[in-house]
């Protein structure tokens, strides 16, 4: 409880601040700019993927002598940064020919470094994951966000365009890498035992290809749209996506953070793993359905007055990719059980075949445009999530009528929700735009909560309760 309590601090902050530093962004860097930045961090990610071979996440899972095998993951983090620094400051040339985008390889070559000063806070952030310190991760979340849209924000009114992000991006990372060495300082070091090397290594890179094709496989269609649409339609498409991002993935990315070490804990009792998943799974989705539905409906006038009108190509991505949020928010957690369980091979089939049937469709129909792209997208989330219920579901040895029954009143009362908030936009069409978001956002969170409260009382007192609580702390 009090490492989900953490965790959600730090997320709400990370989110609150960084909406609204795009807001101000916006303004000042059109969607070419967007765009090129969105080419660089594509390729950023992907190379970030594999920064730490993986070690971290084998460090959570792997349970025997802790401290030990902390600072031998330390050590092979170090000598991944530097790989893969040198890595990006070589690729950078053919990475821009592939987009046809000649301005990322310079922007390429100042974020590379980005690598290295990771590698001094990724094991250190695990080891606080591992060791349920989360409240102690609170101060390097925040601190990043705060410097990098600070650093952003003043280049960009400086005129600085693109570079601005760029340079908000990096800031961001060293100013991590500070924090988390400043916690972790007095009690990890450098260590080098050829055993347990072996053994995270055995697991780590088994995970970071995973990682890697997992991040291909849900950033492919952003892949395609640079490689064959314009800088501006990039843009477009990643503003889009950024709200269903921050919204609702940002809920299951930070409820994982504590989910991964427990399950992990349990993962040799069924019956324990099984009941921790699906009240995991309830309680995620009573926050991400109501968010993705409510983010669809007021799209239009959220672009409109956060955005402004030169974003308005942004409002159907928006709303196709929070509904295909919705989805990959229930099957989000599961990706955390065959972690936790060690049946990565499982995993990366899953996400393998999540590529296997969107590339070629993506490829297809990119000529259509990006709104087009988003409908691919959503409609390679509905089958990618109906297979991965059904694979989670039977390693659990769970009945299909335990995953109905977390979600349904959730469900329900998200339905009765989009029905209030539907019949508030018609009915107040002719009201100001303001006016209108707030008395929709308003009357469904209204309408939600008492809905939800008659469903499911339960478990709301729990969350009640919980929020309530003084030793969160």
């Amino acid at each position: 409880m009090k490492g989900a309590a953490w965790t959600y601090v730090a997320f709400f902050s990370r989110r609150f601040v960084t909406f609204l530093s795009t807001m101000v962004l916006v303004r000042f860097v059109g969607p070419e700019g967007f765009g090129l930045m969105a080419a660089a961090l594509l390729v950023i990610r992907y190379f970030d993927a594999v920064n730490d071979a993986g070690v971290g996440a084998a460090m959570v899972q792997y349970q025997s002598d802790p401290e030990k095998t902390v600072n031998v993951a330390m050590l092979i983090s170090l000598g991944m940064g530097i790989v893969l620094t040198t890595l990006s400051v070589l690729s950078a040339p053919y990475v821009a020919n592939f987009f046809h985008q000649p301005e990322l390889k310079a922007l390429l070559w100042f974020l590379s470094p980005i690598f290295l000063f990771s590698s001094f806070a990724q094991v250190q952030g695990y080891w606080l994951k591992k060791t349920f310190r989360f409240a102690e991760r609170v101060v390097p979340e925040i601190s990043s966000v705060l410097v990098k849209a600070f650093v952003s924000i003043l280049f960009a009114i400086l005129g600085f365009g693109v570079w601005s992000l760029a340079f908000g991006q990096m800031s961001g990372q060293i100013t991590a890498s500070i924090a988390y060495w400043r916690v972790t300082r007095n009690q990890l070091s450098l260590a080098f035992d050829r055993k347990i090397a072996y053994r995270l290594l055995s697991f780590g890179t088994k995970l970071s290809v995973i990682t890697f094709v997992g991040i291909l496989s849900q950033t492919v269609d952003q892949v395609v749209i640079a490689r064959y649409l314009d800088a501006s339609q990039l843009g477009y498409f990643v503003l889009g996506s950024m709200l269903p991002e921050l919204a609702v993935m940002g809920v299951c990315v930070s409820a994982s953070q504590v989910f991964f070490p427990t399950f992990s804990r349990v993962q040799a009792k069924p019956r324990l793993l099984r009941a921790s998943y699906l009240l995991s799974l309830k309680y995620v989705v009573m926050i991400t359905f109501p968010v993705a539905i409510g983010v669809a409906i007021v799209a239009e006038d959220f672009v409109t007055i956060a955005y402004s009108e030169l974003w308005a190509a942004s409002v159907p991505i928006i709303q196709i990719l929070a509904l295909s949020a919705l989805l990959k928010s229930v099957a989000f957690s599961a990706g955390d059980v065959l972690k936790a369980t060690g049946k990565t091979g499982l995993l990366s089939r899953l996400i393998v075949l999540r590529l296997v049937i969107s590339v070629p469709v993506l490829l297809l129909f990119v000529g259509k445009g990006i709104v087009a792209i988003a409908l691919v997208t959503l409609g390679t989330n509905i089958v990618v999530m109906a297979i991965t219920m059904v694979v989670v579901m039977r390693q659990l040895s769970a009945r299909p009528s335990a995953l109905l029954f977390a979600i349904l009143p959730a469900l329900i009362a998200t339905g009765v929700m989009a029905l209030a908030c539907v019949g508030i936009t018609l009915v107040g069409a002719d009201l100001n735009v303001f006016t209108r978001l707030i008395l929709t956002i308003l009357t469904g969170a209204l309408v939600y909560g008492v809905t939800l409260w008659m469903l499911d009382r339960t478990s709301c007192e729990t969350v009640i309760n919980f929020v309530a609580r003084k030793d969160l702390v």
